[in-house]
């Protein structure tokens, strides 16, 4: 079994992507080793034989209607530690949500219904609704080219 740094913890040992707590959310395989969903997925509708081999372990094999576990440490730390989570500059408990590009800043719900910004009620093409997965995809994009400018090695 291969041993995993701290900064590893964060990641799926499958895909090599940062867990989140979408389609990446950590899920835990009956033999107790932890992949994102996504992966688990992707292995469940390939499996021929109807059992899930372990990305670590190749000799642990899991039935695929064996029901997976919720890693709970794992998804609390992802809770706390929300890598794409922005707050809002003026109510900072709340998330931001939507850019405004008259002020060219995020903002949240409760923003949007006062000024300055009435003008989305006027104009709606003002303001998009954001969603974190394109800011992961971005940074993933980024760091590729980073790495390939550093001649760092990525791991597979």
């Amino acid at each position: 079994m291969m041993e995993r740094n701290k900064n590893d913890m964060l990641t799926c040992f499958c895909c090599k992507k940062f867990y989140n707590l979408q389609e990446r959310r950590p899920v835990q395989l009956p033999c107790g080793d932890v992949l994102c969903m996504q992966c688990y997925h992707n292995q469940r509708d390939q499996v021929q034989n109807q059992q899930i081999q372990c990305p670590f372990d190749a000799s642990h094999l899991c039935a695929n209607n064996q029901p997976i576990i919720q890693p709970l440490f794992l998804i609390r730390s992802l809770e706390q530690h929300d890598f794409y989570l922005i707050n809002c500059d003026k109510h900072p408990k709340q998330a931001s949500e939507v850019y405004c590009k008259n002020q060219n800043k995020m903002v949240c719900s409760k923003c949007l219904q006062f000024d300055p910004h009435q003008h989305h009620f006027q104009d709606p093409t003002q303001h998009f609704a954001f969603d974190p997965k394109f800011l992961e995809e971005s940074f993933e994009r980024v760091l590729a080219i980073l790495r390939e400018e550093a001649k760092i090695p990525i791991d597979k």
